[in-house]
């Protein structure tokens, strides 16, 4: 498996060529603990420059996937390794097969109450042989958060698909 790191303005970035995905989401698979996939956009780039949070939960990433252009343009003219561009919804359907062909499950967390029970019937069609232990709207009060948290743990799913 050949996934390399480099770093774009200080900010991480992977170049995971997509033959090796499949083999990098199952070694996180194995993996003890949380790992995070983040697809990364020039505008998340340019957060992590500002937000020291943020940029903090980047470096502990365990892929950082580029889903802009600007980024490709950004390593090349910097004279790194020039990172594969991803898109977002084709490389989450590669993870979600990936996951199915090994009876994985899947929590779904974010999006507004529709959206996301849209997504949990959508998931369901497609992906039968993936087994959802479930959902959580984003829109909460803080006062939930821990009891989300504990919930998510629970239910010890092999991913958590986040949206904004």
């Amino acid at each position: 498996m050949s996934v390399q790191r480099i770093e774009i303005l200080g900010v991480p970035v992977d170049v995971c060529p997509k033959t090796d995905l499949e083999q990098k989401i199952l070694s996180l698979l194995e993996k003890q603990g949380p790992s995070q996939i983040v697809f990364l956009s020039i505008w998340d780039l340019l957060k992590a420059k500002r937000n020291a949070e943020y940029a903090e939960c980047l470096q502990k990433a365990d892929l950082i996937l580029p889903i802009s252009k600007s980024i490709l343009k950004g390593a090349k003219s910097l004279k790194k390794t020039i990172p594969i561009r991803y898109n977002p919804f084709e490389a989450s359907i590669s993870i979600l097969t990936t996951l199915e062909n090994r009876y994985k499950s899947l929590y779904l967390f974010g999006a507004r109450k529709k959206a996301l029970i849209a997504a949990e019937r959508n998931v369901q069609k497609t992906f039968k042989g993936l087994r959802i232990v479930g959902r959580y709207v984003g829109y909460y009060k803080k006062e939930a958060e821990p009891g989300i948290i504990q919930a998510i743990q629970k239910s010890s799913p092999s991913l958590v698909l986040q949206s904004e």
